[in-house]
């Protein structure tokens, strides 16, 4: 009997630790302008400099104007002021298998996407323009 309760609450502490995971979520979000005009890399850039300049193959030049760590608790969102006086908000939607998914809002652009992406690995949402070049916002889920 003892064993059998063992096993069931061993049943239970392993459903109710995902869940209780997957409430909310850490986002980084690192704002960088891209340029085609030649000019360096921002050194605080380095780690992820690679793949930058590989998914944004036009683009010479890359400087991070801001940098935020955003809690996002489950169907929450949460908002972040953009360079171009324009608004951002993410809003964490829950997990399918593997992936979590976020929504990603920019209004005034008519920017409104949902995404599934993993954990610990970069990811970009593009295109918004600024000065002579464009924003990239870089978005590591923690």
């Amino acid at each position: 009997m003892l064993r059998t309760l063992l096993m069931s609450l061993g049943l239970i502490v392993g459903v109710a630790g995902p869940a209780a995971a997957a409430d909310k979520v850490d986002l980084k979000v690192s704002i960088i302008f891209a340029s085609k005009k030649p000019g360096p890399v921002d050194p605080a850039l380095a780690r992820i400099r690679g793949t930058l300049e590989k998914s944004f193959g036009g683009f010479q030049s890359f400087k991070e104007l801001a940098k935020h760590k955003i809690e996002l608790p489950l169907k929450k969102t949460r908002q972040i002021k953009l360079p171009n006086d324009q608004t951002a908000g993410f809003t964490y939607e829950g997990q399918a298998k593997d992936q979590e998914k976020i929504r990603i809002a920019i209004p005034k652009s008519k920017v409104d996407v949902g995404l599934r992406v993993q954990r610990r690995k970069v990811f970009y949402q593009a295109g918004l323009r600024y000065n002579d070049g464009i924003l990239i916002l870089a978005l590591y889920l923690r």
